[in-house]
């Protein structure tokens, strides 16, 4: 039996290489990123570290379209960052989004104003440990699985308490908190 996070794995790696298809499966999100935007106040100067972007990285795609702001995206999978390089080099945005492979636990020497981390994305409290280190004055927005779904995912740091959050109309999550690291 498969998790949903498997399953939304492999359903991004099938649509990865149909580009209208992973336009038509990211719209609910474009909501989503400009909610949390607005919650961070995030404009062109920014750099916003996108972790967990998967092989439709959409978030990546929004935040560079509402925003100006450049991305850095990550994903623990390779497999998934090639097929996301594809999609970037097609979106033509492959001059404000960076991609790189490697796993958000052990960052290093990333500059980044705002990270925003995926539902999928674990483990939670070391990826926000790891945060705070790197950029003890950032701040960083959780997507937090929805009641019913948090058996499926990660759960959230309970300490610090969020700064600020938003309300989402998703099915897997219903809020988007914001941290000061």
């Amino acid at each position: 039996m498969f998790t949903i996070p498997e399953v939304v794995e492999k359903i991004e790696k099938g649509i990865s290489y149909i580009s209208p298809l992973s336009w038509l499966y990211s719209r609910p999100y474009r909501q989503v990123v400009r909610r949390e935007m607005e919650l961070a106040s995030v404009n062109s100067d920014a750099t916003v570290l996108n972790i967990g972007c998967g092989a439709v990285p959409f978030t990546a795609r929004f935040v560079v379209q509402q925003t100006g702001a450049g991305v850095i995206a990550v994903d623990t999978d390779s497999r998934a960052v090639d097929r996301a390089s594809r999609l970037v080099q097609t979106w033509g945005m492959a001059d404000r989004i960076e991609l790189r492979h490697v796993d958000a636990t052990k960052l290093l020497d990333v500059d980044f104003d705002l990270a925003l981390v995926a539902l999928q994305a674990q483990p939670k409290t070391a990826i926000f440990e790891r945060l705070s280190e790197i950029a003890p004055a950032g701040r960083a927005i959780f997507r937090r699985p929805a009641a019913g779904y948090q058996d499926h995912y990660d759960a959230l740091p309970e300490q610090p308490r969020p700064a600020a959050y938003v309300e989402q109309d998703m099915k897997t999550f219903d809020r988007s908190v914001l941290y000061d690291l």
